[in-house]
């Protein structure tokens, strides 16, 4: 009975060593897959500097007193047509916006000119250049705008003249167009304006179409652009390990190492 305790205790030992080990290669064969799934380095994009450019169209037109609107009044942006017999005027705006990051300050132009167009056929400038002034300059950003009442009676003149001269009427009708050019040189942070402002310019367009009736308004009344410079950053990726992170890159060698070692233990 003695001689069988001490026969024990040897396999004893031997079956606590040989689960011990069981649990070790499990233990290093679940992080090696863990290690080898995951990437070693986080790569990321981030946003480095970004500059938008935008051209803002809005007008209103006025009505004379008439039947359809005795004391007359204001009618707002957006309809399909106006009656052009009981229009007094029609006041236009156009706005220009540079935005771009708070430490930079930005600069640019923004110029406004008026044609009479026949799609397809003839253009011809108005030969109008409405004024700009400067309405908001602060940081990151600065805000032009142009307000002038519509030519409407210059550019029936100016296309009845046209079609007079070439004795061809248009077959569209014609036109009274408002192109706006929004252009600006402004540079990244920490880059020299010579190297890097070339100039960017944004183009809009607003039309009117004109006949002996009505007065139609046709186009987009916002128009934007963003320009955007990214980096890729990357961050060395970690696992957690009895509560320490350990770098992806040490995981994928000390696992895949252990695990080995006592694969040979056990055998």
């Amino acid at each position: 009975e003695v001689l069988l305790k001490k026969n024990q205790r040897p396999q004893n030992a031997q079956l606590a060593i040989s689960v011990a080990i069981i649990v070790l290669i499990i233990f290093s064969g679940v992080m090696t897959v863990k290690a080898l799934q995951a990437l070693p380095v986080n790569s990321q994009e981030i946003l480095k500097q970004s500059k938008t450019q935008r051209i803002i169209y809005d007008y209103q037109v006025f009505t004379a007193p008439s039947i359809l609107y005795p004391e007359g009044s204001a009618l707002p942006a957006g309809l399909e047509s106006y009656f052009r017999n009981v229009i007094n005027r029609v006041e236009f705006q156009v706005t220009g916006e540079i935005e771009v990051h708070p430490d930079i300050e930005p600069e640019g132009e923004l110029h406004v000119s008026l044609f009479v167009r026949s799609p397809g056929q003839w253009e011809k400038d108005l030969g109008l250049k409405p004024k700009t002034t400067v309405l908001e300059q602060g940081e990151g950003l600065v805000r032009y705008s142009s307000n002038f009442t519509l030519p409407l009676e210059e550019s029936v003149a100016l296309a009845e003249a046209i079609i007079e001269e070439i004795e061809v009427r248009p077959r569209e009708g014609y036109r009274l167009v408002i192109k706006s050019i929004l252009s600006s040189n402004t540079p990244p942070v920490g880059e020299d304006p010579q190297e890097s402002g070339d100039l960017t310019d944004l183009t809009g367009e607003y039309e009117f179409g004109l006949s002996n009736v009505l007065i139609e308004p046709r186009g987009e009344l916002l128009y934007e652009t963003t320009e955007e410079s990214r980096d890729t950053v990357s961050t060395v990726n970690y696992m957690i390990v009895f509560g320490y992170p350990l770098p992806v890159t040490t995981g994928r060698v000390l696992f895949p190492s252990t695990l080995v070692v006592f694969l040979l233990l056990g055998g």
